[in-house]
């Protein structure tokens, strides 16, 4: 099974593209591009997550459709009809099934072996598990080590040692005349020493059980609806507590359309947690990017209202990996999501990066000349409001395992500069930023900094508007942004997903895995203000 890959074949009528491998257990097809393998125009009538595929054995896999809406119809090898699926479905190498109709989008399954590339790279490290390959000066040198460590062990004080450790393991110690010998020794000693420690460590357990009284009474209180309680302790009080700033909580208390959003953003990520299995289960490069990027805002100048959400601008659902993205921008147009924060051309743009035209294709383009690739670069740069460069040379950066490529113009770009991102990022969302609440009392002082950074896709259609977008010390995020129809009701949505990341998987995590928790946070969440958010949001 670790020699054999997924694929899945697009009929020819479709295109014909040959998707994958793919070596998870699951793949998911839909028009979220955040959390599709393959990923298709919602125009076709395509849910965000449509279907999953996912691989039980060798050939044996589940078809499942997301929901019950989501139409799904399978055709069996050699079968000319199709069966609609409704529930999960046993299918298998050969089968095939079409998505929306049946003559929507088929796709073809296949189970084959990997490519010669990885199948090369496989066995290279099956042959480190085995121990083929193993004789090396290296290996050598550890034999040499062992064997002297071996003459130590059984050579004067190392080996009484040693029959001291057997004297333990062996049981030797618990019998009843060994036990009283020890006993006889060891009283006079134990009483000395007890007398000596006793008043110091008295007097830590007694500070150390107080204050597990204090915060035992906190909880107690929280959970029987005392003052400040279960029935007082409203959902904007326990974001700003989880969140790690009181200013979350003043900011959603006045802006209840925003808030509305985050409960709604709180709600399915608490529903469906594994949408971001990669950060929960810590077990990916991209663990180790976020919690760089965490520490370096920490240790940025961005003050302690801000540093706690900006935490969180990374964040994306599903699987994403590498440099590129596809990405809905406020236009509702697929763009190319570039770096660590998958920054559109014109976010980067409007933070002040230097950035490189980029665009989205939808299949392949090995075979397509740069002269076909141009169109791509050109709405880029008429959405941004820039000229098109007079020479330029094209790249062609696959996003997701050939579901779509990102064509841009070659150069550095910013986006993929962590520091330099960072650096931006204080200059416009920091405390000294313009356009955003002045004083660190503002209620909306934090949320209104998420949502500029998500405004700056729409920053040309601000200028068309009558000038840059601005959230007043007063002004309602979500007010502002009405006055800018669909571009304002994405920066809301963004905002909002950013705030109930910053809420929700904290909880999570912390109440599955409390010692991952602190890895990732850097900091306590309290377990108790996580479940009583839970509770408010399964009985609202």
């Amino acid at each position: 099974m670790e020699d054999l890959a997924t694929y899945l074949q697009l009929a020819p009528q479709f295109g014909g593209t040959r998707f994958g491998p793919y070596e998870g257990l699951t793949i998911t097809l839909g028009s979220d591009p955040e959390a599709c393998h393959i990923v298709l125009s919602a125009a076709l009538g395509v849910h965000g997550e449509h279907v999953q595929i996912m691989r039980q054995g060798v050939q044996d896999m589940i078809i499942s459709p997301s929901e019950r809406t989501a139409d799904v119809f399978l055709f069996k090898a050699g079968q000319a009809r199709a069966v609609q699926v409704n529930t999960p479905t046993a299918v298998r190498h050969g089968d095939a099934f079409a998505l929306v109709t049946e003559d929507g989008p088929r796709f073809t399954i296949e189970v084959a072996p990997l490519p010669p590339e990885l199948q090369e790279q496989r066995d290279q490290e099956r042959d480190r598990r085995t121990g083929r390959g193993r004789l090396s000066a290296d290996s050598m040198g550890s034999e040499m080590k062992r064997q002297a460590w071996t003459r130590l062990l059984v050579q004067g004080p190392a080996q009484i040692l040693q029959r001291a450790v057997t004297f333990v393991t062996s049981g030797a110690i618990y019998q009843p005349r060994n036990i009283i010998m020890m006993a006889t020794l060891g009283g006079g000693w134990l009483l000395g020493g007890t007398m000596m420690c006793s008043r110091g460590k008295s007097r830590n357990t007694l500070q150390r059980v107080e204050g597990q009284l204090q915060e035992c009474n906190a909880n107690v209180g929280a959970l029987s609806g005392d003052e400040g309680g279960l029935d007082q302790m409203g959902l904007p009080t326990l974001a700003g507590r989880i969140s790690g700033t009181n200013r979350v909580e003043t900011g959603l208390d006045l802006d209840r359309k925003l808030f509305a959003r985050v409960k709604e953003s709180i709600t399915s990520i608490m529903a469906n947690p594994r949408a971001y299995g990669w950060w929960l289960d810590g077990k990916d490069n991209r663990v180790r990017n976020f919690i760089t990027w965490r520490e370096s805002v920490m240790e940025s100048s961005l003050d302690n209202h801000i540093a706690p959400l900006a935490v969180w601008l990374p964040m994306r659902r599903g699987r994403l990996a590498g440099k590129w993205a596809a990405f809905s921008d406020s236009e509702g147009e697929q763009a190319c999501g570039r770096g660590p924060l998958r920054l559109t051309y014109r976010m980067g743009l409007n933070l002040g990066l230097d950035v490189q035209l980029d665009g989205l294709a939808r299949t392949g383009t090995s075979d397509v000349d740069d002269e076909d690739l141009l169109p791509l670069l050109q709405v880029t740069a008429q959405n941004a409001g820039v000229p098109m460069p007079e020479e330029m040379s094209i790249l062609r950066s696959p996003t997701r395992q050939g579901a779509s490529t990102c064509v841009h113009q070659e150069g550095a770009d910013d986006r993929e500069a962590q520091i330099t991102i960072l650096r931006r990022l204080e200059s416009q969302i920091g405390s000294d930023a313009s356009g955003v609440p002045q004083s660190a009392n503002a209620q909306t002082y934090a949320v209104a900094r998420v949502a500029k950074f998500w405004a700056q896709d729409l920053t040309p259609y601000a200028r068309e508007r009558g000038g840059e977008l601005v959230f007043g010390d007063a002004s309602l995020p979500s007010a502002v942004l009405d006055g800018y129809e669909e571009q304002g009701r994405w920066v809301l949505e963004k905002t909002a997903q950013t705030l109930a990341q910053a809420i929700a998987l904290p909880c999570i995590l912390v109440l599955d895995n409390p010692q991952r928790a602190t890895d990732l946070l850097d900091r306590d969440v309290n377990p108790i203000d996580c479940l009583i958010m839970d509770y408010k949001i399964r009985n609202p």
